[in-house]
């Protein structure tokens, strides 16, 4: 459901590019998740290796699920994602990350729990348009994606 009026533009996209995960990518991550929880036994520190095996088992499960498909809106009130509002008062500056197989818009915010947005930008919506309206609130400005962000990408997250 894409849509837009003269004040806003309202899309959905799902959360993220989902990578189909190889069984070599389970088998690493399996291996390398089992050498620190036995390490972290044999310096008899349980609590970590317990701690590793359980991240891990988190980890994997989220690895196979498929994103869940999200409303976004751009307007002139702010930015809207899923169900949490982002006024213009709320967010620094904004850049249209091109590089990536799905067009990304990314947003500095002042909030501690979410200093950056990443937003899907797909193909079927006016990049234009949404360029307009978050340029009227906005200054736009080259933000570079995290280094985290760069190295979750490579592993498959």
């Amino acid at each position: 459901m894409n849509g837009d009026t003269e004040n806003k533009i309202i899309w959905r996209a799902a959360a993220y590019d989902f990578r189909e995960k190889t069984a070599d990518w389970f088998w690493a991550v399996a291996i390398i998740a089992l050498s620190i929880a036995i390490a972290s036994i044999v310096t008899k520190n349980y609590l970590f290796a317990v701690l590793i095996i359980l991240s891990i088992t988190i980890l994997i499960f989220y690895s196979i699920r498929r994103p869940e498909d999200i409303g976004y809106e751009v307007s002139n009130e702010g930015l809207k994602i899923k169900d949490a509002f982002y006024g213009y008062k709320e967010l620094n500056n904004f850049w249209i990350d091109r590089r990536h197989k799905t067009k990304k818009i990314l947003v500095h915010t002042n909030k501690f729990s979410a200093p950056l947005l990443d937003i899907p930008l797909p193909d079927e919506v006016d990049e234009e348009k949404v360029l307009h309206l978050l340029s009227g609130s906005l200054k736009e400005e080259e933000i570079k994606e995290p280094l985290s962000h760069k190295i979750m990408d490579y592993l498959g997250f």
